[in-house]
C-alpha cells in the first residue's frame, strides 16, 4: 500500500520519497469522506511524524490539530489513535519548549492508554516519562516525580532493572530529585542504578 511504502522510505530517511506517498494516500482517504476514518487519521499522524523528522514544526502542528479534530468526530472517544495523536502533538510542543501545551495532551494520551491497556502496560512508560519531563520543565516537581516513578516501576516490571531504558529512567528521576534539592533520594537511586548496571554492591 502507499502507506507501507511511505513508511519504508521514512525509516530509510528518504523524506522526499515518503512525503508524496503519504499525501497521495491521504488524498484518497479524504475523498471518501469518513469511509476510512482510522486509515485517514493514521496517515495524518504518520505524515506529521515525517514533518517532525524534517523539523517542519508548523506543518506538523497544522496536520496534527486537524487529525485530532477529525478523530474526535470519526472515532470512539477512547480510540488508541486519539492517544497517538495527542502524544505526537504533545511531543511537538515539548520539543518547542512549550510544556504548558504539552502537558494536557500527554495527560489525555495517558488516560486513553490506561483505559485501553491497563495501568502497568509498557506503552504507558513513555507517557509517564514524557509527563515527568514536562512537569519538571514547569517546576512542578511532585507531579514530575510521580510520573517518573510510575515510568520506572513499569520498566522494572517489563524489562528489568539492568535494561538501558530502566537505567536511563532512573537517571531522569534522580535529576528531578536533584532539581528539587532531594539529594539523598537522588544518591540512593543512582547507587541502585549503578549496582544494577555493574552487578556489584556499592556503598
Amino acid at each position: 500500500s502507499l502507506n507501507n511504502l511511505a513508511f519504508l522510505h521514512r525509516k530509510q530517511q528518504n523524506w522526499e520519497q515518503a512525503e508524496p506517498l503519504y499525501q497521495q494516500a491521504l488524498d484518497i482517504y479524504m475523498l471518501e469522506g469518513n469511509a476510512y476514518p482510522r486509515a485517514a487519521v493514521l496517515t495524518m499522524n504518520n505524515l506529521a511524524i515525517l514533518y517532525l523528522h524534517q523539523k517542519r514544526y508548523d506543518d506538523a502542528e497544522t496536520i496534527l490539530q486537524k487529525a485530532l479534530e477529525l478523530s474526535q468526530e470519526w472515532l470512539d472517544e477512547n480510540h488508541p489513535l486519539q492517544a497517538s495523536l495527542a502524544n505526537t502533538l504533545g511531543g511537538l510542543y515539548a520539543t518547542l519548549d512549550q510544556p504548558d501545551k504539552a502537558i494536557p495532551l500527554f495527560e489525555r494520551a495517558l488516560d486513553i492508554r490506561q483505559e485501553v491497556f491497563g495501568a502497568d502496560h509498557m506503552n504507558l512508560a513513555i507517557l509517564h516519562a514524557n509527563l515527568g519531563e514536562a512537569y519538571k520543565n514547569v517546576e512542578q516537581y511532585p507531579d514530575s516525580i510521580h510520573h517518573h516513578k510510575n515510568a520506572l516501576t513499569i520498566l522494572h516490571q517489563k524489562v528489568g532493572k539492568r535494561n538501558d531504558r530502566t537505567l536511563n529512567q532512573a537517571c531522569s528521576l534522580a535529576q528531578v530529585w536533584c532539581d528539587n534539592k532531594q539529594w539523598e533520594e537522588a544518591r540512593k537511586l543512582l547507587l541502585e542504578a549503578l549496582e544494577s548496571a555493574s552487578g556489584d554492591t556499592l556503598s
